[in-house]
């Protein structure tokens, strides 16, 4: 997925958000840091000692690094194929974090565009990604439209070296977009949906990813490997997982935090159960109910019950 060579956010963004051209390939971009050893992406699972063994702790992480912003909205998932366009690296690094998104994407069931495609997931490297964001801020503001203005302050305010958003849609709990001309008979009033069902447990509505985005500081990449930063890509632009303590190193989501010296050198039997749970059954679930899905998976899969035998 090797494509045109972009400088700086700003056009990047407008070929994500303002979709103005399709990508066939992944995109490198810039001098960024040597690629090392040749990467092959694999659906391993890192061998790591757990540090929460209880399906009450397990749920707790989940909880705490779940992108959730409201308790009666479903967390927002990846419905078309994933077209990633990773920018600012080198080619062969920008591939090789590619070929892991992907391959981690299919893990978990996700289907995976094969050809020429618009781009709706971007990994951006950049020199000062406050700097950078603040530029887009200043002279294309429309670059950020869908990202609620409290939020564009929050990844301002952001002190570490990793910015990520993204925009969404509600559509029906099968599928259905809404009705923009309304359901009047003249065609106006607001967006309307048809629902299949009534009820109370369950919501009528999912929450569609439109697009996915994460800026990671170049100088942030010294001593993590490519298939640490495929990984954690992977959880923050897929689930919109948030970053995680230091405490909570049983996740790559605590590659960039404080203490991050003792992150994982990859996907954890954690991360592997999170995404791939959060991924199975239906997108129109509340929060609570995907953390349940979520953590009954992990405890219940071969990969953490080997990680505890190992404690």
């Amino acid at each position: 997925m090797i494509g045109r060579r972009e400088k700086g956010l700003i056009p990047t963004l407008c070929a994500v958000v303002l979709i103005a051209a399709p990508v066939s390939a992944q995109e490198g971009g810039g001098t960024g840091p040597s690629p090392g050893p040749t990467v092959r992406a694999t659906a391993d699972t890192v061998v790591v000692a757990p540090r929460h063994s209880t399906r009450s702790s397990i749920r707790s992480l989940a909880a705490a690094v779940a992108g959730m912003n409201a308790i009666d909205v479903p967390m927002a998932r990846l419905s078309e194929p994933l077209c990633l366009r990773v920018t600012g690296l080198s080619d062969a690094y920008a591939s090789a974090i590619a070929a892991r998104v992907a391959d981690n994407a299919r893990a978990a069931g996700l289907s995976v565009a094969r050809s020429s495609c618009v781009p709706n997931v971007l990994a951006a490297f950049v020199g000062d990604g406050r700097a950078e964001l603040a530029e887009v801020l200043r002279s294309r503001p429309g670059l950020l439209n869908g990202v609620s203005p409290s939020a564009v302050r929050a990844l301002l305010a952001e002190r570490g070296p990793v910015r990520a958003w993204i925009t969404q849609g509600t559509r029906g709990e099968d599928g259905q977009k809404l009705n923009d001309e309304g359901g009047s008979p003249s065609g106006g009033g607001p967006p309307q949906l048809k629902l299949l069902t009534a009820s109370r447990i369950t919501p009528h509505v999912r929450t569609d990813m439109a697009t996915s985005v994460i800026v990671i500081d170049r100088a942030a990449l010294t001593d993590r490997s490519p298939a640490q930063v495929a990984d954690y890509a992977t959880m923050r632009t897929l689930t919109a997982a948030r970053p995680a303590r230091p405490e909570e190193a049983d996740t790559i989501l605590s590659l960039f935090g404080p203490g991050a010296a003792a992150a994982p050198k990859a996907m954890t039997a954690f991360d592997r159960g999170f995404l791939r749970a959060f991924y199975s059954g239906s997108g129109a679930a509340f929060p609570d109910s995907t953390i349940d899905r979520i953590s009954y998976h992990i405890v219940r899969s071969d990969d953490w019950a080997a990680n505890r035998n190992r404690r």
